[in-house]
Parts: structure tokens; C-alpha cells; sequence
């Protein structure tokens, strides 16, 4: 099994990943050299990519890789580890990745790239950026890594976990939910302290939307553990393509 994390090699919630497995399964690890929040499923096109291996995570095999997570998926796939693993898990991401902010995350990028390869997954996220160790998830990792083994996910399909930000007494459970609609905005801004007007920060808001009781930011806020089947196929919108084919070739024509 290989593990990585998008927060990088030496990041807390890639350490509480590694502590609930390894008990479980064979483990390997790659993971970025430094922080790579945001990449969803990017890859590195100029420039090379460097490999380290580290000593971090005792008896496990590990290396940080100067790309992204998708890169690191990759290299590990391709050079680094022999004979193939039979499972991709990432995390844990520090904050959560709920919605449709599924489609920027870094940690949600490295199991696509495994699921594009053949390679089933499972992205964990913390729903607190600011907490950077939770033990108390740790049995609930396992837990669920054992309930994938015995209840295989379809083909082409991740499971997108997140951990609502609560101590272990407080949380209701685990509930495998919908995709929920809230995204990222970021809406740029200069900030009050900067003197040139052509830097922006993007910031932290979201575009938020009435959730459904069974999506996975309701539950969530709602003191749950959620999983979310994710599907990473065909992208073909066929309604559209079954009414306008024709009126399209033939405008075209």
C-alpha cells in the first residue's frame, strides 16, 4: 500500500496516517518535499523530479519528492516501488475537502491519479487546517481501510473521507453521504498593507449553497464523520450530446 500527503512528507497528518496502518499492511511512502495544498491532480511538465529517500517512518520504505502529489503517485508507481500496491491512501489532510473543493485538493488529486492507473483509493481529510495531530481519528482510519477491503469500491472510483473538527466523545459516527455543492470563491483581494496594486491574494471564502441532508458538508457540520464514493470517469455530458450533434456538425459544416 502506499501512502502520501499533500501537506508533505514530514507533515503531522501524513505521521497519524502512517500510525493507523502499518499494523495493517505492507507500507510505502511518497509524499512532496514541501507543502503542495491546492495542486488537485496537477503535474510537474518542466523540470525534472527529485527523489530523497527519508528515514521518517521507521521500517517503511519512504521518499520526498520535490512535486506534487500526483507527481509523487507517479514516481512511486513507475520507479520506486516494486511490485505495484494495491491501494492508494492519502492524508491526513490538514482541513477539509467537502463540495465541490474536491476538485482543488491536492490529497483528492493523488488517488485520481492512482484511480487513472487502475490503483483504488482513499483521501482523509481533518476538517480544522489550524489542528495539526489528531490521534483520535486513528481507529476510525483503520476501521474504514478494513471496511474497503472487505466491500471492494466500484471501478474507477475513490472514497473521500473527512473527519469533522471534534473530539472523539462528540462525534455522532460515520456516514457515507453525497457530494455537497460548496466550492472555494478566494475572491482576490490587495489587502490593506500592500503598496502596489498589481499583487493579489486570493482569499479564504466559499461559495456556499443550500446543502442537501445527505451531502457530505451537511453531515459534516453536522458532527459526522463522512465518505463519499467519488467517481473519476468519462466526463461526457450525454444529454447535451444526444440534443446538439447534429445542430452542431451541421452549423460547422
Amino acid at each position: 500500500m502506499l501512502l502520501t500527503n499533500d501537506d508533505g512528507i514530514h507533515s503531522k497528518g501524513l505521521a497519524c496516517l502512517w500510525e493507523s496502518l502499518k499494523g495493517e499492511a505492507n507500507l510505502h511512502i511518497a509524499a512532496p518535499m514541501r507543502e503542495q495544498s491546492g495542486m488537485g491532480a496537477g503535474v510537474t511538465f518542466r523540470g525534472p523530479l527529485r527523489a530523497e529517500a527519508v528515514n521518517t517512518y521507521a521500517n517503511t520504505p519512504s521518499w520526498m519528492i520535490d512535486g506534487t502529489p500526483a507527481d509523487c503517485i507517479k514516481l512511486a508507481l513507475h520507479k520506486l516501488i516494486d511490485p505495484r500496491p494495491d491501494f492508494i491512501l492519502s492524508g491526513i489532510n490538514h482541513g477539509s475537502n467537502t463540495g465541490r473543493n474536491a476538485l482543488y485538493s491536492g490529497t483528492i488529486g493523488a488517488t485520481i491519479e492512482g484511480i487513472l492507473l487502475g490503483i483504488p483509493g482513499i483521501a482523509f481529510s481533518y476538517a480544522c487546517a489550524k489542528t495539526v495531530d489528531f490521534p483520535h481519528i486513528k481507529p476510525y482510519v483503520s476501521k474504514i481501510f478494513r471496511y474497503v477491503l472487505e466491500h471492494p469500491l466500484p471501478e474507477n472510483s475513490i472514497l473521500n473521507v473527512n473527519f469533522p473538527h471534534l473530539p472523539a466523545e462528540q462525534i455522532k459516527g460515520c456516514r457515507m453521504a453525497r457530494q455537497g455543492y460548496r466550492s472555494w470563491l478566494g475572491t482576490p483581494t490587495d489587502g490593506p498593507h500592500l503598496k502596489q496594486g498589481n499583487h493579489f491574494y486570493l482569499g479564504w471564502n466559499d461559495l456556499c449553497f443550500e446543502e442537501h441532508h445527505e451531502s457530505d458538508v451537511f453531515l459534516l457540520e453536522a458532527g459526522y464523520i463522512t465518505a463519499v464514493p467519488l467517481m473519476v470517469g468519462e466526463l461526457t455530458n450525454y444529454d447535451h450530446l444526444k440534443q446538439k450533434k447534429h445542430t452542431f456538425d451541421a452549423y460547422l459544416e
